[in-house]
């Protein structure tokens, strides 16, 4: 007797073939054409010819940028005998996670007026949370929309630190398309600018 198996998928909630965007391609691509669109008749076109690079005088801007709302992370001497000859150092980055760091950043960058309108993202929940935590602290307003199957304790984080919380979408896929619809609604009414929304 011979047994098939299955493919994987995904396992941590329902999964719903219809959502994923290669599943569908056509519809994808009629969302991406829609939303490229709308977002070029804006002034948000870019070159998409053209990649957008990250230079080390970027990377230093955004060091210097964030060195007060992020703490440093520990650089340890590595202890293995094998490695004795040369000296080798493990940076620790598990204690300041790259949201957080992402997130300080991408909210510093802003002008004032962005500042006062505030910020929206689609997140599974950590993004979500450090950007709530440093909206709050630097006094900008922050919409955080989160898939149905988040765990309570990250919508519970994002309303501690102040977010505004909509619970939308059954995944991440969704939860960013909905995003978008807001953000370019509201772009177009003046009152957001988006942060890392897809």
């Amino acid at each position: 007797m011979t047994t098939e198996s299955k493919p994987r998928r995904n396992t941590c909630g329902p999964y719903d073939e219809s959502l994923n965007p290669f599943a569908q391609p056509r519809t994808s691509v009629a969302f991406s054409e829609e939303l490229r669109n709308k977002l070029q008749q804006m002034g948000f076109g870019g070159d998409t010819s053209k990649p957008i690079g990250i230079e080390f005088e970027d990377i230093v801007a955004a060091s210097f940028r964030i060195r007060k709302g992020v703490g440093k992370t520990p650089c340890e001497k590595c202890s293995i005998p094998e490695l004795s000859n040369m000296e080798v150092f493990f940076k620790k980055k598990i204690y300041t996670p790259q949201e957080e760091r992402g997130a300080i950043n991408s909210l510093l960058l802003l002008s004032e007026d962005q500042k006062d309108r505030g910020v929206i993202t689609a997140t599974a929940g950590n993004h979500g949370i450090a950007l709530a935590f440093h909206g709050q602290a630097l006094g900008i307003p922050v919409h955080v929309i989160l898939p149905e199957h988040s765990p309570l304790i990250k919508q519970t984080m994002c309303k501690k630190f102040g977010a505004k919380v909509v619970i939308k979408g059954s995944n991440q896929w969704e939860a960013s398309k909905i995003c978008l619809y807001v953000a370019v609604y509201y772009i177009t009414q003046s009152t957001y600018y988006t942060v890392n929304s897809l």
